[in-house]
């Protein structure tokens, strides 16, 4: 049980620390400082008469639910990855043992056909993404 939770502690740590930088936002300048800064007040006119307006959000529902699935998707290609390889070490340590061999066949192959449904997951949900937003 000891072997089984190692690595995978390992590489759980790893993607975390792959996807954890995804969710960092960048908070937007404070615009209450604007009385106190000539400089905010000025960019706030320019954007005014640019015709953006000061009180709309940076992002939408839309756009943070895009982040969140682009960032599952992300971590799931980096798990095939990892996967392949994993495989692909054990195949070439196998020295000669045909079951080790054939298992890590079998899971360079499942870990290609599980990408090739997270890449086609993936160009679904772009297109359909892009078909609400432009519609």
């Amino acid at each position: 049980m000891k072997k089984i939770v190692t690595p995978l502690f390992f590489i759980v740590c790893i993607i975390i620390l792959l996807v954890l930088p995804y969710f960092v936002f960048a908070d937007p300048f404070d615009t209450t400082l604007e009385g106190s800064n000539p400089t905010l007040k000025k960019l706030k006119n320019i954007g005014e008469a640019g015709g953006y307006q000061a009180d709309v959000s940076e992002t939408t529902f839309a756009e943070t639910l895009g982040k969140i699935v682009n960032a599952a998707l992300t971590m799931l290609g980096i798990i095939f990855v990892i996967l392949i390889i994993l495989a692909g070490f054990n195949w070439m340590t196998a020295a000669g043992d045909e079951a080790k061999v054939t298992k890590a066949k079998e899971t360079i192959r499942h870990a290609i056909i599980g990408f090739i449904i997270v890449a086609s997951a993936y160009a679904i949900y772009n297109y359909v993404f892009v078909a609400m937003l432009f519609a």
